[in-house]
C-alpha cells in the first residue's frame, strides 16, 4: 500500500516530463511558407512631351446640296441623257420633257399679248376720233363732255394695260415651262438615282432624278460628349483640327469644319462636320468610313499600352518594387505614322523617367509588392 502511493505520483511525473521534453523538441515551422509573394511585371519609363491625341469618329459622306429634280410641267418622258452613276457636269441635260405641250401654250399666250395690244391700240384710235368729232363744240357743255371722253378713255386704257400686263406674265411663264422641258445638272455632280423611263407621263412635282454634289462632299459622324468643348474651344481660336481616314488602301484626309446645333439622339454628342482636303476622288455618297481626329495638342503628355491602365483613370506607378496608384486623365489615341501606338495620357502626380507598371495583374492593389523583369 506505501508502495503504491509512490508509484502514482511517479508516473505522473514522468509524463509532465516526457510532454516538456516534446514540446521543446517539435520542429518550428517554416517562415518561408509566410514569405510575402512577389509580382514578376514588366515596366516602362515615362516620357512626358508635347503630344497630339487622337479619337477614332464613324462617319457618313454626305453633301449639302443633293439635288432632286422634280417635273415643272406636265409632259411626256421623251429622252433620258444620264442614268445613275454618271457623272455629269453643271447645265449638261440630263433628260428631256416632250415640249409640244408647252410649246403650244406658249404660241396661245404670245397671241394673248397681242390681242391685248390691238384692243390698246383700238382704244387709242377711238379715243382720237371721239376728240375729232367735238373739236369744234363751243360752250360750257362741250367742254365738260370732252373732259368726261378723256377721263373715260384714261380708265378704257388702264384696264387694257393691265390686261397686256397679265398676257405677257402668263406668256413669260408659259416660256419658263417651256425651257423646263429640258432638266439640266444644277452643278458638276453624279447621279445616284433615276426615277423616270423614256415614255412615263408626268405631272408637275414629280420626281425625275437625284443628283450630288461632288464637290461639296462633306464626312458627318457624332463625337464623344466629352470632347464637345474641346473642339469646340478649337474652332473658336481658328485651330485647323485635321482627320484622316484609310479606304481601300487610299489615304483620306479631311478638317474639322463645324460641330452640329443638335444632339444625336443616338450616340448622345453631337456631330461633327468634316470638310475632305484629299482622296475623295473614289468615295460615293452614304459610304461609312472610321476616321481619326487629331485633338489639340497637349504638354507633359505621355503613352502607354492599353494594358498599363486600370479601369477608366487608374496606373501603377513602381517605387521601391511596391505599386502606387496614380490617377490620370485619357487625353485619346496616339498615332505615329498612321499606326496606334498606345493610348495617351496626363496627370500632374507623373514626373518624368516615373516607372509604370504594363502589366495586367487581377490582384493589383497599393503596396503590392512586384519585380520588374525588362525595365523598358
Amino acid at each position: 500500500m506505501k508502495l503504491l502511493r509512490w508509484i502514482i505520483p511517479g508516473i505522473f511525473l514522468l509524463a509532465i516530463a516526457v510532454a516538456v521534453v516534446l514540446i521543446i523538441t517539435k520542429p518550428k515551422a517554416s517562415t518561408a511558407a509566410y514569405a510575402e509573394a512577389v509580382r514578376l511585371v514588366d515596366a516602362v519609363t515615362v516620357q512626358l512631351d508635347m503630344h497630339v491625341p487622337s479619337v477614332p469618329i464613324f462617319v457618313k459622306v454626305s453633301t449639302p446640296n443633293h439635288a432632286r429634280l422634280r417635273a415643272a410641267v406636265s409632259a411626256d418622258i421623251k429622252e433620258i441623257s444620264a442614268l445613275e452613276g454618271a457623272r455629269v457636269s453643271k447645265g449638261e441635260t440630263l433628260l428631256l420633257l416632250d415640249d409640244r405641250e408647252a410649246g403650244l401654250m406658249v404660241q396661245q399666250r404670245r397671241a394673248d399679248v397681242q390681242d391685248s395690244q390691238s384692243q390698246i391700240d383700238a382704244e387709242i384710235l377711238n379715243h382720237k376720233d371721239e376728240m375729232f368729232v367735238i373739236r369744234n363744240d363751243d360752250g360750257e357743255n362741250a367742254r365738260h363732255n370732252r373732259e368726261r371722253i378723256v377721263e373715260r378713255h384714261k380708265i378704257r386704257l388702264r384696264g387694257l394695260e393691265a390686261k397686256r400686263l397679265r398676257a405677257e406674265t402668263a406668256l413669260e411663264v408659259a416660256m419658263l415651262d417651256l425651257q423646263r422641258t429640258i432638266v439640266a445638272a444644277p452643278f458638276d455632280g453624279q447621279v445616284t438615282q433615276l426615277h423616270v423611263s423614256v415614255g412615263d407621263r408626268v405631272r408637275p412635282a414629280d420626281r425625275l432624278i437625284d443628283i450630288y454634289d461632288r464637290r461639296s462632299m462633306e464626312l458627318i459622324g457624332a463625337i464623344p460628349r466629352r470632347y464637345q468643348s474641346i473642339l469646340q474651344r478649337a474652332l473658336d481660336s481658328n485651330e485647323r483640327l485635321a482627320a484622316f481616314a484609310v479606304d481601300s488602301g487610299t489615304v483620306i484626309q479631311a478638317e474639322l469644319m463645324r460641330l452640329g446645333g443638335e444632339v444625336n439622339p443616338r450616340s448622345g454628342g453631337v456631330n461633327a462636320i468634316f470638310s475632305i482636303t484629299q482622296g475623295g476622288e473614289s468615295l460615293s455618297l452614304g459610304r461609312s468610313l472610321k476616321v481619326q481626329l487629331q485633338l489639340p495638342a497637349v504638354a507633359n503628355s505621355f503613352v502607354l499600352s492599353d494594358t498599363a491602365i486600370y479601369g477608366t483613370d487608374t496606373i501603377y506607378r513602381v517605387v521601391n518594387n511596391r505599386l502606387q496608384a496614380v490617377k490620370v486623365h485619357l487625353l485619346g489615341d496616339y498615332i505615329d505614322d498612321g499606326r496606334l501606338v498606345g493610348t495617351l495620357l496626363f496627370s500632374e502626380d507623373v514626373r518624368a523617367d516615373d516607372i509604370i507598371m504594363t502589366t495586367q495583374l487581377p490582384d493589383a492593389i497599393e503596396n503590392l509588392q512586384v519585380k520588374i523583369s525588362s525595365p523598358n
